[in-house]
């Protein structure tokens, strides 16, 4: 497939469901697009060493607007960036913003999922600067999703959660709770619990209230923080 410059590209993706980014640069620039129209949630995968400070530090004012949004935005690293204090500042940073973080030993490959509808991954996995496949056919960002979800139940977090509270909600509340926290957007709750979109929005406000997030988005990463949801399902 002939790559496209990314001023061509930016906010679209051909039909047959890919597209191709070429170069370091044009992939920065195409991700910086993707986070700044992000409104759901931002999964990604993050191996290889530590970044610089710099790096670090030039990545925060996308990520604080991202996270002002009410995005949930959750990443994996590997375990041994736990050792790297720039790194442990930037996890420390995002965490008190809203962001979830967790580490494992070892990581597939870089990923990127943006509101589970487009999936980014490295041409090359052994080198990620030669370019990136923009994924938006609905199976593959699916099984994607799916593939960052089975890590996430397995990673260890960043923080630990803050003690169970003794909130008990009803059945239907508390399976609400369960889908939120796995990502699911209202019409996904709607569609699963079989009720209709304005249940799923007076169960929303009911727990919004009850557990202090400011928006529909956090209602799920609140119930994470609070101990809400149980370990078992918990994505």
């Amino acid at each position: 497939m002939a790559s496209v410059s990314t001023r061509e590209q930016a906010g679209r993706l051909p039909d047959e469901g890919s597209e191709i980014v070429e170069g370091i640069e044009a992939v920065r620039e195409r991700l910086t697009q993707l986070a700044a129209g992000c409104r759901s949630s931002l999964w990604a995968f993050q191996p290889g060493g530590a970044q610089s400070p710099a790096a670090l530090a030039a990545s925060r004012p996308l990520d604080k607007a991202t996270l002002a949004r009410g995005v949930d935005m959750r990443t994996i690293y590997l375990d041994s960036l736990r050792n790297d204090q720039p790194t442990l500042d930037h996890i420390t940073w995002l965490a008190e913003r809203g962001a979830e973080v967790r580490t494992v030993p070892t990581l597939p490959m870089r990923m990127l999922v943006v509101d589970r509808q487009v999936a980014v991954i490295p041409l090359d996995p052994e080198d990620s600067s030669a370019g990136a496949l923009l994924l938006s056919t609905a199976p593959v960002v699916a099984g994607l999703a799916e593939l960052f979800l089975a890590t996430w139940r397995r990673a260890a977090p960043f923080c630990e959660r803050r003690p169970r509270r003794s909130t008990v909600f009803a059945p239907q509340e508390q399976r609400a709770l369960e889908l939120w926290a796995e990502g699911c957007t209202d019409q996904m709750v709607a569609r699963k619990l079989g009720v209709s979109h304005r249940t799923v929005r007076r169960i929303s406000d009911r727990v919004s209230a009850e557990i202090g997030a400011t928006s529909r988005f956090q209602v799920g990463l609140r119930a994470s923080e609070l101990g809400l949801v149980r370990s078992a399902e918990l994505p």
